[in-house]
């Protein structure tokens, strides 16, 4: 017979002898056996929890201590996460503003010194307006290039985060 088989038949014996103290999250069992002595076992119960929101024996017990408190804890949740998507909607809103005008500063931009090329070469000043010219093409065709570099890399690093934790879970 091994030692963890006599061990649960000589607590299965005295299983009446056992005492269960139990103080918040910490459960202790005491036995007393045959021969007088005393075996201690202590057990810790920890839970985690993540959100505004306790579980549901928490909240019991919030209604317990503050009549309501559970109905305030909850409506307490409800608009920090309406706060939250304000916020959030507000980000996006503006975040899109910003790029769009900086589009349309950008275009203006552009044409004007596309505008201002084209006069100098007109007034016959042929090589000030060719490097006006070249240079707003140059530079608007670097931006569009660059950007949508930038965004493509943007794309590839978000998802390859995304796939990291898909394969984590």
């Amino acid at each position: 017979m091994s030692k963890s088989s006599r061990r649960n038949k000589t607590l299965q014996k005295t299983r009446s002898n056992i005492t269960v103290t139990r103080t918040g999250d910490l459960a202790r069992a005491q036995t007393v056996q045959p021969n007088n002595t005393r075996v201690i076992a202590n057990q810790t119960i920890s839970q985690y929890t993540s959100g505004p929101i306790p579980n549901a024996e928490q909240l019991d017990e919030y209604n317990r201590v503050l009549p309501g408190a559970a109905d305030r804890i909850l409506t307490m949740a409800e608009k920090q996460s309406e706060h939250r998507q304000i916020i959030e909607k507000k980000v996006i809103f503006s975040g899109a503003f910003r790029a769009t005008f900086g589009v349309i500063c950008a275009a203006v931009l552009c044409i004007l010194f596309l505008a201002g090329g084209v006069w100098c070469i007109i007034n016959d000043h042929d090589n000030a307006g060719t490097a006006i010219v070249v240079t707003s093409l140059v530079s608007l065709v670097t931006t569009f290039i660059y950007g949508t570099h930038s965004q493509r890399n943007e794309r590839n690093q978000k998802k390859e985060a995304s796939d990291k934790l898909i394969k984590r879970q």
